[in-house]
């Protein structure tokens, strides 16, 4: 007999039945934007920054901020999701956070709460990506938000990059329904990967989501002197100089 992997206690203490379910079709450019901010360190400060000039998920038509504790940080309201276990990894010589498990539970929590089904598209951003949704909406508009489709943003591995994760309606719909079968499947993984990459696999490669192959939208360079162009995403900027800097210079320079 085969013994399948189970979630952890903390997993499945959170459900699955979300609070409510929108059933009607939402606008085809609708973005419900989020973030997993930690309270200690610039992550804070970053989206502090952001709120008060209306900028990133604040532009977004709705936005949560994902923590592990509930409660205000920086006059930021966190939705506490439990306890971050990410820790850094080494492989190849190469140094990366191991923080699979803890977007595990921030996918899981935003589909339980349902929230996400009264908008087209569900956008996982990072605290220090400078994100402009005005340029995501018209990119997503034709597609149709009822498939399971997300959001390529990167040529090489993996394909979606953290900075930036889009996933349709029907995409989110689908992980709430199937997403067990990635614990399932790539259980093996979910100790000592990234999860850009997992969730890559997850939704690629387990789940049969349609990829939508963009890796325009994304920039990763973190000077700020080169946050010139179109992208949606210029990525990482971990200081409000920079932050502010990049932002200027892909405002004026689009």
């Amino acid at each position: 007999a085969i013994r399948l992997w189970k979630r952890p206690s903390w997993l499945v203490a959170m459900g699955f039945a979300p609070d409510s379910n929108a059933t009607a079709a939402p606008d085809p450019g609708s973005l419900y934007c989020w973030v997993f901010m930690q309270a200690i360190g610039y992550e804070p400060e970053l989206m502090a920054l952001q709120h008060k000039n209306g900028w990133g998920i604040f532009a977004c038509d709705a936005h949560v901020i994902l923590g592990s504790d509930t409660g205000e940080v920086r006059g930021l309201q966190v939705n506490g999701i439990g306890e971050n276990p990410t820790r850094m990894c080494w492989s190849s010589g190469v140094r990366y956070a191991c923080n699979t498990q803890i977007f595990i539970k921030a996918y899981s929590h935003i589909v339980r709460k349902g929230i996400y089904a009264s908008f087209a598209w569900t956008v996982k951003v990072d605290p220090d990506s400078v994100f402009f949704p005005d340029r995501l909406t018209p990119l997503l508009k034709p597609m149709d938000c009822e498939k399971e489709l997300f959001l390529h943003n990167n040529p090489g591995f993996p394909k979606m990059l953290g900075p930036l994760e889009v996933v349709s309606r029907g995409g989110m719909s689908g992980y709430k329904f199937r997403g067990t079968q990635c614990d399932t499947e790539l259980r093996n993984l979910i100790d000592i990967t990234g999860e850009d990459g997992w969730f890559t696999d997850c939704f690629e490669k387990v789940l049969h989501f349609t990829p939508q192959v963009h890796p325009e939208v994304l920039h990763n360079n973190e000077d700020p002197n080169t946050c010139y162009g179109g992208q949606v995403v210029f990525h990482p900027f971990k200081a409000p100089w920079p932050f502010q800097q990049c932002r200027s210079n892909a405002v004026g320079q689009r």
